[in-house]
């Protein structure tokens, strides 16, 4: 019900289906990275795919995407933090 609410009324960027469909889960969290400005922005774009495809996510695809989290939180904390103002 959260994922169906969320597709409904997010304002994130749109991403194709395709991001997600990539083996290599650092290739997944840069392309994540280039189109999220923020972190919770990002990770919000991919636990909503996690779960909107829910139990049909295959054990391997699900590690993958897990992995993606844990490089897409690297990317971010690689990056020195932008000071607002």
């Amino acid at each position: 019900m959260v994922a169906r609410m969320m597709t409904r009324e997010t304002t994130a960027p749109e991403l194709e289906a395709a991001v997600f469909a990539i083996d290599d889960p650092r290739v997944i969290a840069r392309s994540l990275r280039r189109r999220a400005p923020a972190l919770p922005t990002a990770m919000s774009l991919l636990l909503l795919h996690i779960q909107r495809v829910g139990k049909r996510l295959s054990k391997q695809r699900r590690a993958k995407l897990e992995a993606a989290k844990v490089e897409l939180r690297a990317l971010f904390q690689d990056e020195p933090r932008r000071i607002a103002r």
